[in-house]
């Protein structure tokens, strides 16, 4: 597993430098799908045994290129490798799937501004109708983005049983 994690990471950071040659990104993103719905797929020690050192070096290379965003794209129940995370460089992670208990206004509360944020809304809402839709929405609205480091939004994809109408008016 080490020797396989060796190899992805060195293949991003040779990524990372090459296109640090034209442009500085805002931002760097990560796919690493470590938790489902019930938790995380590793448990936390697995993550510092096999992912802390090459998260916490990635974050590094990211710095010192003046990249100051690097979020992980890691569905499901985060609880118990946010915190992990975000001592080990990772400013963010999306998309926030509220059916796995993910939510943006408890960690806000938890972590403060340290910590970025997208996704979030809870599409079941959507499924519900236009009352259900704006109180979700105005609920994460109200508290988290004057803050800042939260950007809304559904996790991955609008379900087939939202209503196109109700779906307007959520983009609305």
């Amino acid at each position: 597993i080490l020797e396989m994690l060796e190899f992805w990471f060195g293949h991003q950071w040779e990524i990372i430098d090459r296109v640090c040659e034209y442009v500085v990104p805002d931002a760097v993103c990560i796919w690493e799908d470590l938790a489902y719905k019930n938790g995380p797929f590793v448990s936390p020690e697995m993550y510092k045994r096999f992912f802390a050192g090459y998260h916490r070096e990635t974050a590094r290379r990211l710095r010192a290129r003046g990249i100051r965003h690097f979020l992980v794209d890691c569905d499901g129940n985060l609880d118990l490798l946010l915190p992990l995370f975000l001592e080990n460089g990772i400013t963010g992670t999306f998309p926030l799937e509220c059916q796995s208990d993910a939510d943006p206004v408890r960690f806000r509360k938890l972590y403060g501004k340290t910590v970025q944020l997208i996704g979030g809304i809870d599409k079941r809402a959507l499924i519900a109708g236009r009352e259900a839709t704006a109180t979700e929405v105005e609920h994460k609205l109200s508290q988290l983005v004057a803050d800042s480091g939260f950007l809304p939004g559904l996790a991955h994809a609008v379900p087939p049983e939202v209503p196109l109408d109700t779906f307007r008016f959520y983009l609305d």
